[in-house]
């Protein structure tokens, strides 16, 4: 099973079961879109700074 995080400035948001499954989900959707990726996989990590 993934292991989901959300951190808005640096504070920890609690989420639950469904929306780690989103964020998984579409995560690896997006990155299987993409060229020149490893086949097998091993963590994705997505930083935003606004």
């Amino acid at each position: 099973m993934a292991d989901v995080k959300i951190l808005i400035n640096d504070k920890e948001i609690p989420i639950n079961q469904f929306i780690k499954d989103v964020v998984v989900n579409v995560n690896i959707g997006l990155v299987e879109s993409l060229k020149k990726i490893p086949e097998q996989k091993k963590s994705i990590k997505i930083e935003i700074k606004l």
